[in-house]
């Protein structure tokens, strides 16, 4: 179990912190402005993509071309969601890192910024997702739960990334003409991999180099210590 000491205060953690802060007005106006500008000028054309298909579109000729090929069965995409969500609930439970419920919020919040980001950024290509946003609905979850905070981070942020770069695979496929459930196939097994690899490398590496992470000074590689110094805002001195 990890203990949760009072956080040194260090000039870099403070000017983090401050910078953190001092972000959150600007966030909350953006994604204010975001869903008002997404619902007013794409509102009505989201309505009609849904209910269209790609042998509705004549004078599209990639939408032509690529009706040749099958769909990827929606049930797909159900049954991978349950699989994820069941792993990820018994991670999050067996491992103390947070309680398995609130994945159901951290998947919404992702649900719900998918579009107006992904259409921001498919248009201007700018991302406007911040982290800021979610790591103070974590705080005010995890009050002086650093680990949790960043565990309802890492998968509410991380389901927006990876919707995203699925989405980008998918209309390059489009364009190249590639089947899309070979892409669904070829996407599945890359993040399978992916996750096996990464997570046998960090835990080599934590259980191989000595103080490669230090919980004196809240220092560990390519690790976002915002989160946490988010969460434990009522230990500081």
């Amino acid at each position: 179990a990890i203990e949760w000491s009072r956080i040194t205060t260090k000039a870099s953690l403070i000017g983090e912190l401050k910078h953190a802060v001092k972000e959150i007005p600007k966030t909350t106006c953006s994604y204010i402005a975001l869903f008002v500008h997404t619902i007013i000028y794409y509102g009505s054309n989201i309505v009609k993509q849904f209910k269209t298909s790609l042998h509705q579109r004549p004078n599209d000729v990639h939408c032509v071309l690529m009706s040749k090929y099958s769909k990827v069965p929606e049930w797909w995409y159900f049954v991978v969601f349950c699989l994820s969500f069941i792993v990820a609930a018994v991670t999050c439970q067996q491992g103390d890192l947070m309680p398995w419920y609130y994945l159901f919020l951290a998947i919404a919040i992702a649900f719900g910024w998918l579009l107006p980001i992904g259409i921001v950024e498919a248009i201007a290509n700018v991302n406007l997702f911040s982290l800021t946003a979610v790591m103070l609905v974590g705080a005010i979850l995890f009050h002086k739960n650093g680990l949790a905070n960043l565990t309802f981070q890492a998968f509410a942020s991380t389901t927006i990334s990876q919707a995203l770069i699925l989405l980008f695979s998918f209309k390059f496929g489009h364009y190249m003409k590639i089947p899309s459930r070979t892409i669904f196939i070829t996407q599945l097994m890359i993040t399978i991999l992916n996750a096996i690899i990464k997570y046998s490398i960090t835990y080599h590496l934590l259980n191989t180099v000595p103080d490669i992470c230090s919980t004196q000074n809240w220092t560990c590689p390519n690790s976002p210590t915002t989160p946490i110094l988010f969460a434990n805002l009522g230990k500081l001195p």
